[in-house]
């Protein structure tokens, strides 16, 4: 800032007063240091302030001092940044005071977190000057007789209605909640000091930073929250936001992640495990999780069930056609079968459908047909009788998949013409064979997305966890369906179905020890 005397002052005001913008930098550097009149902090920042808003540099930068000190203006460092980095922005590295700008700007970022730092980019770059620099001569002082000459301005300055772009706000996502209140918080950033901060018109408070934060109730479906932000020239910026309070499905429960490595069972050297697991097949709608179902489970046959892990074979979407399913079992399980002495395991988490006459319960495979059941798809009971037919000593199967024609999202799986339902009669089962169906014939198979896996297969892994032993250490058949009844229809009621899981076989084959 220029000091200036007494005599002086009257010609600089003058020139100011015409829209000179050098002439207003140093009327106001005179307010600030009190030469030649008395100290006025508010004065000089009026002064520079109109001097910056032509663009004159040394006056954004002088402004932006004032913004960080509180001098004459109240202290914001987001103001204080942005009016710094636009002197700099015109400025070279050889400039004299190029250094000195910078290390101002570093000092103001140190208050400043990356969030305010990118706001006041912004506002730096929203900002355009009043007047090209070029429209009015700069006024230069004479040292030894105190005078001013200035050119008369090429065009005269209009009238200033305002002095700078309207205020912004920056609200931080709304995500959907189940809660009974919502947080609406953010920040609002202008060039001018900030009148008024409403949400849908009621005043709320903020900080000196422009931050913001206040808690509303929300009803139950979609709600319009509408914040309007007003500065010290009655410029207004406003946006409305839109959220979306959803009933909890789980009301309230709390679902633990899979903790596969809880519990270490006792190996099975010749045991073997067959996975498969389908959440996207080819023709027919998506069953939600049941790859990552299998993908999951592949953990559980090594900890829980003792399956050594070479000797798993995991299929999963399009690896797990028809083809690529009977090989597998023919192929790769028949051979490692050894009569009497090996355990085998099957999960399958996928479609499952019905014969029309209710005779066959059919696995539906990655390029399964729906309308050519027995062509495309795998009868249930041909893949049990493989098994126990190869000399298995026994076959546990988890079947995460139900007959009923539906998907666990509600589609239909049969054509429109065929009933949604349909009836299945009940199929013997082999005394070593132990099976756990997913639901009842007639019911559906659901999931959940908290867990990210279906209900059936989300309870399982979490009974073959140790949660449905008992003291014994021990899981039979027996206690794991006790558990996985006790837990799941309470959860497919929430989601308003019915299902309850099904255990046929032995109840007393132990299904994991430790």
């Amino acid at each position: 800032m220029i000091a200036i005397s007494r005599k002086s002052f009257p010609w600089l005001l003058k020139a100011a007063q015409q829209g000179l913008a050098e002439a207003q930098f140093v009327v106001g550097g005179a307010y600030y240091q009190g030469h030649g009149i008395p100290q006025d902090y508010t004065e000089a920042a009026t002064w520079i302030r109109k001097s910056a808003d032509q663009g004159y540099r040394y006056a954004q930068h002088d402004l932006g001092a004032m913004y960080a000190n509180g001098r004459g203006v109240k202290q914001d460092y987001v103001a204080a940044y942005m009016w710094t980095d636009l002197a700099i922005s015109k400025m070279k590295e050889s400039d004299q005071n190029y250094a000195a700008f910078t290390n101002g700007l570093e000092s103001i970022a140190k208050h400043l977190t990356d969030q305010q730092i990118g706001i006041a980019r912004n506002l730096a770059i929203l900002w355009k000057p009043w007047k090209d620099d070029d429209i009015f001569a700069l006024p230069s002082l004479n040292a030894k007789n105190d005078q001013v000459s200035v050119q008369a301005p090429k065009a005269s300055l209009p009238q200033i209605s305002h002095q700078g772009p309207p205020p912004v706000i920056f609200v931080n996502s709304i995500p959907t909640t189940n809660g009974l209140t919502i947080d609406l918080e953010g920040k609002v950033a202008s060039v001018g000091r900030i009148t008024a901060l409403t949400v849908d018109g009621t005043d709320i408070p903020f900080g000196i930073d422009g931050t913001f934060r206040i808690r509303r109730g929300i009803p139950i479906g979609e709600s319009e929250f509408h914040i309007t932000v007003i500065d010290e020239w009655g410029q207004v910026g406003e946006t409305t936001l839109k959220a979306a309070r959803t009933v909890s499905v789980a009301a309230g429960g709390i679902f633990p992640p899979l903790e596969p490595r809880r519990l270490l069972a006792k190996t099975r050297p010749k045991s073997i495990a067959l996975i498969i697991g389908i959440g996207s097949y080819e023709t027919a709608p998506l069953p939600e999780f049941a790859d990552n179902d299998a993908r999951s489970f592949y953990d559980y046959a090594i900890n829980a069930l003792g399956v050594p892990a070479d000797r798993i074979r995991l299929l999963t979407n399009s690896e797990a056609r028809q083809h690529d399913i009977v090989k597998a079992l023919l192929t790769w399980a028949k051979p490692l079968i050894v009569r009497g002495q090996t355990d085998v395991y099957v999960y399958f988490s996928g479609h499952g459908l019905v014969s029309a006459d209710g005779n066959d319960l059919f696995l539906l495979p990655y390029d399964g047909d729906r309308d050519l059941l027995e062509r495309s798809a795998v009868r249930r009971k041909e893949l049990i009788d493989t098994v126990v037919d190869a000399g298995a000593a026994s076959a546990t199967f988890f079947l995460d998949t139900c007959y009923s024609g539906a998907t666990r999202s509600g589609l239909s799986l049969v054509a429109s013409a065929r009933p949604i339902l349909l009836a299945v009669k009940e199929q013997q089962v082999p005394p070593n064979v132990t099976i756990f169906a997913a639901a009842g014939n007639d019911q559906l198979s659901s999931s959940m997305t908290q867990t990210r896996h279906g209900l059936f297969s989300y309870f399982l892994m979490k009974g073959l966890e140790g949660d449905a032993a008992g003291a014994d250490h021990t899981i039979t058949a027996a206690k794991l369906e006790a558990y996985l009844a006790e837990h799941i229809p309470p959860e497919a009621a929430k989601l308003g179905r019915m299902q309850i899981p099904q255990l046929a076989g032995d109840g007393s084959k132990v299904i994991s020890s430790w």
